[in-house]
């Protein structure tokens, strides 16, 4: 017999077998340490946004002061995701609230070594990174 939505149940995680809360933190975690960036408190559900803020000018010289890139993370431990516009739509808004540029990033198999991640940023902030990069040669 087929349950109703009122009935449904999320599954209970069996003995050992992380949590996507647990997965999360893991990820968060591991970004942190190769970026160097800083966790936001509970993960951006408060006043600060996004899981890390990321590039912190001390001088506002040439620049505003703090951080620069507003970061989302998202982690699983499987080998594919669906990747969601509003992701990138409510990171894009939040960031720009806060005059930070977005950055999205995806990190796929998060509780096995060996992980991969991969960053996702707007369209034209890649062009400058291009163009930066080939002024260099």
């Amino acid at each position: 017999m087929h349950k109703s939505n009122s009935e449904y149940r999320k599954p209970r995680p069996t003995l050992n077998e992380p949590t996507s809360n647990d997965i999360g933190k893991k990820g968060e975690k591991r970004t942190n340490r190769i970026l160097g960036s800083v966790l936001t408190p509970g993960s951006g559900s408060g006043r600060t946004k996004g899981d890390m803020l990321h590039g912190f000018s001390r001088t506002g010289r040439h620049r505003p002061r703090g951080y620069r890139r507003m970061i989302e993370k998202k982690s699983t431990k499987y080998n594919s995701i669906r990747l969601q516009k509003s992701w990138l739509e409510k990171l894009e808004k939040q960031a720009f609230d806060a005059g930070k540029e977005p950055v999205l990033i995806i990190e796929f198999e998060t509780m096995t070594f060996g992980s991969t991640q991969w960053g996702l940023i707007p369209l034209s902030k890649l062009k400058e990174l291009f163009e930066l990069e080939d002024t260099t040669d």
